[in-house]
Formats: C-alpha cells, sequence, structure tokens
C-alpha cells in the first residue's frame, strides 16, 4: 500500500536531479516518486531512465511548475501527498518520522523546520525554524515554513479544489491558504528539521519577486501587518511558545 505520494517537476533539472532523486529514495514508508518533466534537453531525462523505480510523467500541457505539480497529483495513488522540486532534498530519516507522526496524530497537515543551502556560498547550510499556529499566519499572509517540508492529505487537498495553476509564483502559498481556511483541518508542528531548500538566485520566486506579490494580491492574501510580522518573529525565535 502506497501511503506517500512525492511529485517532483522538472525542466532541465540534470544539475540537482540525482541528489533529489537519491534523497527521496531512501524514505522508509511506502512511497511512490513522480517526477514530471515539462520537455527537459539537458539529459535530465537520461539520468530519470537510470532510476526504474520512478514514475516517469510528461507534462502534457506547457502550464507551468504548478500544471505539473497538478498533472503527478492527479495520477498519484498515496493518501499522503506533496511536491518536492528538483533542485531540493528531503532529509530521509527525519522525513520519514514526519510521516509517522501525521499518520499517528491523524492530522490532514503536517510540517517541519527546515535548512536553506547556499549552494553559490561553500554550501553552507542554515537552519530556518518553523514557527506555530499556522493557520493564523498563512490566513495573514506569512507562510511560516518552507514548502518542501510540508505534507497533506489528499483529501485536504481537494476538498480546496487542488492547486491554481494560473500562478506562476504563489501556487503554493494560494493552496496553503486555502487549506488553512478549512475550519476543521488538523495543522501539526513536527520539530526536527526534514527538507533543504536550496538558495542559489535562480528560483522562479528569487527573479520574479513583483510578479509573486501581484498574484498574492489577485489571490486576496492579505499583506502582513505589523503585529503579525512580529508575532511571528517571536515565534521564530522561539521567545513564544
Amino acid at each position: 500500500m502506497i501511503v506517500l505520494s512525492i511529485v517532483t517537476p522538472v525542466y532541465n533539472g540534470a544539475r540537482f536531479i540525482r541528489k533529489n532523486i537519491e534523497s527521496i529514495e531512501k524514505i522508509s514508508i511506502p512511497h511512490e516518486h513522480i517526477v514530471v518533466d515539462g520537455g527537459s534537453t539537458d539529459g535530465t531525462l537520461e539520468i530519470l531512465n537510470e532510476y526504474k523505480h520512478l514514475i516517469v510523467l510528461h507534462q502534457y500541457k506547457q502550464n507551468g511548475m504548478y500544471g505539473a505539480i497538478s498533472q503527478g497529483f492527479h495520477e498519484s495513488k498515496g493518501m499522503l501527498i506533496t511536491w518536492i522540486n528538483c533542485d531540493d532534498y528531503v532529509i530521509p530519516k527525519t522525513y520519514s518520522k514526519m510521516v509517522e507522526c501525521m499518520l499517528s496524530r491523524k492530522g490532514d497537515f503536517i510540517y517541519s523546520d527546515s535548512f536553506f543551502e547556499y549552494i553559490d556560498s561553500g554550501k553552507r547550510l542554515r537552519k530556518k525554524s518553523s514557527a506555530f499556529i499556522p493557520k493564523y499566519f498563512i490566513k495573514h499572509g506569512i507562510l511560516p515554513f518552507i514548502q518542501p517540508a510540508s505534507l497533506y492529505s489528499k483529501k485536504l487537498y481537494e476538498s480546496v479544489g487542488g492547486l491554481n495553476i494560473r500562478y506562476r509564483i504563489t501556487g503554493d502559498m494560494d493552496l496553503f491558504y486555502r487549506m488553512a481556511r478549512v475550519k476543521e483541518a488538523r495543522f501539526i508542528s513536527y520539530p526536527e528539521p526534514c527538507a533543504v531548500f536550496l538558495k542559489y538566485g535562480e528560483s522562479l520566486g528569487d527573479k520574479n519577486g513583483n510578479l509573486g506579490r501581484r498574484e498574492l494580491r489577485d489571490a486576496g492574501i492579505p499583506s502582513p501587518n505589523f503585529c503579525s510580522k512580529f508575532l511571528f518573529y517571536l515565534c521564530r525565535m522561539k521567545l513564544l511558545c
């Protein structure tokens, strides 16, 4: 029985995809890894062919990263789902524990601390602390965790209508905002870092900040006010718990 489905969207990701695949492969929970390729020409497909356990899909429409993720989720068989971008990776042992925590506590959404890895400055790791009361922060325009350090039930995902594929930058925040507004949805915080998010100045968000802000306004997600920012700072610094 497949418990967890992880989707990885990729387009010309040969530089990073091996580490992504091999970290996810080590997760001890029964899982499937679905990679949705958007037409890579840099050797990515040849790398994918080396890993026979992968489910490789070819993106049937050129509708961006969130279109690829949505396609992967549609084909997924796990009761829990998430996506890990091709340039990010998981910490298998703690990630597996996070999934076990989700199952034992019967949550709808779980998230953890994570690391930023700055690959253009000696691969320096910096811990990125998450914050509790996630629903409050998300509804006030603050994402209190890093996307690859989160997963959720497919039931919750489908109940809010899935990803909005018209967004290029902020599809994750839009999805989590709609999930946070489900009153009965139970969000759980896991205390150990479970994923690594690469920072190297070439992500869509890094290069398209103005577009991201326009998309957030279009989605009706409020800008954080002073009180929510200050409360977030206190939570992140573990000054309030």
